[in-house]
C-alpha cells in the first residue's frame, strides 16, 4: 500500500500546472519578447529552453493530479521546488540588469515563492497526515530503471555544475547571443544558473522513477522528459541563428535531448506492453480458475 493523493494535493498540482503553463507561453511561445519583459534581459534561446521545461512540467503536473497515489507525483513537486529555488537565485545573481518593476518579473518572484511554500506544505501534509490506502504500483523493468538512474545522475551532474560553478561551462555554451549577430564572450551567469535549475528539476523525476520503480511514476517522468526534450530541441532549431555550431557543446546538448526523448519513448512503450501482458495473464488465470 502507498499513501493516497489527497484533495488538497490535487488542487495544488492543478494550480501549479496552470502557473507552469503561463510561463511556458511567456518564455517559450513569446521567447523574443521575454528579453524586454522578463526580470532580466534573457536571450531567446535561454527563454525557450526554460519555457520548454515549464510546458512539460505543466502537462506532468496535470496528469499527476489524477493519479491515485502520492508516490507518483512527489518527485514532480520536489523537482519543481528545487528548480524554483535556483531560479530565484538566478534572478538575484546580477543586480545591474535586474528589472523588478516588470509585471512578468513580479509574477516570476511571487509564483516561484508560492511554489516553494505550497510544495513544502503539501509534502509535509502528505507524509505526516495522509494514511497509506492506495494500492502499490507494478514495478517497471529493471534495466529500464537502471537507464533512468544513469540518465538522472548525468542530468544532476550537469545541473549542479551549471548552478554551483557556472564559470566552467559559460564560455563553452553554444548560444551566447542576445540578438542575431550580437554575441558576447560567454553565456551570462544568470542564464547559466537558470538552465542548471531546470536540469536539476528534470533529474529528480527521473531519479525517483528509478528508485521507486513503479510504472505510473516512470510513465509520468517519461512524458515529462519526452515533452521537455522535444520542445527544447524545437526551440534550439527555432533560434538556430543564435547558436554557434562551431562549438562542440551544441552537438552534446542535441544528443542529450535525443537520449531523453528516446529513453522516454522506450519506457512508455515497454511499460504499456508489460501492462498488457500482465493483464492478459491475469485474465487467462481467472478464466482457468472459473472453468
Amino acid at each position: 500500500m502507498t499513501r493516497r493523493l489527497s484533495l488538497p494535493a490535487r488542487v495544488v498540482l492543478i494550480l501549479a500546472a496552470a502557473y507552469c503553463f503561463t510561463f511556458f507561453v511567456a518564455l517559450h511561445a513569446r521567447a523574443t519578447d521575454a528579453f524586454f519583459q522578463f526580470v532580466w534581459p534573457v536571450a531567446p534561446p535561454t527563454a525557450a529552453f526554460i519555457g520548454a521545461w515549464f510546458g512539460a512540467m505543466a502537462v506532468a503536473l496535470l496528469i499527476g493530479a489524477f493519479m491515485p497515489g502520492w508516490a507518483e507525483v512527489r518527485s514532480l513537486l520536489a523537482g519543481l521546488g528545487v528548480a524554483a529555488g535556483f531560479l530565484i537565485l538566478a534572478a538575484l545573481v546580477d543586480d545591474e540588469f535586474r528589472e523588478d518593476e516588470f509585471v512578468l518579473g513580479i509574477a516570476w518572484y511571487a509564483g516561484l515563492l508560492g511554489i516553494l511554500i505550497a510544495s513544502s506544505i503539501i509534502a509535509l501534509y502528505q507524509e505526516l497526515l495522509v494514511e497509506s490506502s492506495a494500492p502499490a504500483d507494478e514495478l517497471a523493468n529493471l534495466w529500464l530503471r537502471r537507464a533512468f538512474l544513469i540518465l538522472a545522475m548525468m542530468i544532476w551532474f550537469f545541473g549542479l555544475l551549471l548552478t554551483i560553478a557556472p564559470g566552467v561551462l559559460e564560455p563553452r555554451w553554444p548560444w551566447r547571443c542576445l540578438f542575431p549577430g550580437d554575441c558576447i564572450g560567454a553565456l551570462p551567469e544568470r542564464d547559466t544558473v537558470a538552465i542548471g535549475a531546470v536540469l536539476l528539476g528534470t533529474a529528480l523525476p527521473y531519479g525517483w522513477a528509478a528508485v521507486d520503480g513503479g510504472r505510473r511514476a516512470m510513465n509520468i517522468a517519461a512524458i515529462f522528459g519526452f515533452l521537455a526534450g522535444s520542445i527544447s530541441m524545437y526551440g534550439m532549431f527555432r533560434f538556430s541563428e543564435y547558436v554557434d555550431e562551431s562549438y562542440w557543446s551544441w552537438l552534446g546538448i542535441f544528443c542529450f535531448q535525443l537520449a531523453i526523448i528516446l529513453l522516454s519513448v522506450t519506457a512508455l512503450a515497454l511499460n504499456w506492453w508489460e501492462g498488457r501482458r500482465d493483464y492478459a495473464e491475469v485474465d487467462t488465470t481467472s478464466t482457468v480458475t472459473a472453468g
